[in-house]
């Protein structure tokens, strides 16, 4: 498996809107591109990402626009702007060798799971299901995206479980409130598992079962032995 170079200060993060542009929300992305520029890095947009639309624009528009960021050589690693419910419409017009050809760190969340599970299980090069480019807009930032930070900078930290999260998902809350205890069941006291982690939004997940862009299996043959966690 191939794992790109993490992103260093002053390199360019592209930002490309594979699902839906950030148009409606437009304050918000700019507060979470001033989080990430406060990290010494520098930004690139794509021509589609402010659209006010679900759509962030037509399917091949969105597909040429992913691609674009990793043929440019000045941009070090790709992010999706926001997610959606449209992505996998633009799937077919991603030129896919040039992902392949030029492997970066590509992160998003939620519909953008649309690429990449594509990316990892064709591709076989690692990404982050973690962040959009939108989501770093939360005052004061949660410790789970001061995490993402140092992650996608190369600190490997570890992680733990929160003691609280949100009720209410963060899609339908008015603010981002960790407001109810969490709790853990288990039927083994202790349990350890080790092995390579891919997933993502189940929702999308189901509609690429089968299409030329379901890898899976040949995924989880070429990786038995070091086990596989969903």
């Amino acid at each position: 498996m191939i794992y790109p170079e993490f992103i260093r200060k002053n390199e360019v993060i592209g930002i490309s809107a594979p699902s839906a542009g950030v148009g409606k929300k437009i304050d918000d992305f700019e507060r979470s591109l001033a989080v990430l520029r406060k990290r010494g890095w520098q930004i690139k947009e794509t021509a589609s990402v402010r659209l006010n639309s679900d759509r962030g624009g037509d399917a091949e528009t969105r597909g040429k626009e992913l691609t674009s960021l990793f043929k440019d050589p000045e941009v070090r690693m790709v992010m999706a702007a926001a997610g959606g419910d449209f992505l996998l419409e633009m799937v077919p017009y991603v030129n896919w060798n040039v992902l392949k050809k030029h492997p970066k760190w590509l992160m998003g969340m939620s519909d953008p799971t649309g690429i990449l599970f594509p990316y990892v299980t064709n591709c076989d090069v690692a990404a982050f299901y973690g962040l959009n480019g939108g989501s770093y807009d939360i005052e004061p930032l949660p410790k789970f995206v001061k995490n993402n930070l140092e992650i996608i900078s190369g600190n490997l930290i570890e992680q733990k479980s929160f003691s609280k999260y949100m009720k209410t998902p963060g899609f339908l809350a008015e603010k981002i409130e960790f407001d109810t205890p969490d709790r853990w069941q288990c039927t083994e006291k202790t349990l350890d598992v080790s092995g390579r982690c891919i997933g993502g939004c189940i929702d999308v997940l189901k509609d690429l079962i089968g299409t030329p862009y379901d890898g899976t299996k040949k995924f989880i043959k070429k990786y038995q032995d070091d086990g596989i966690i969903w």
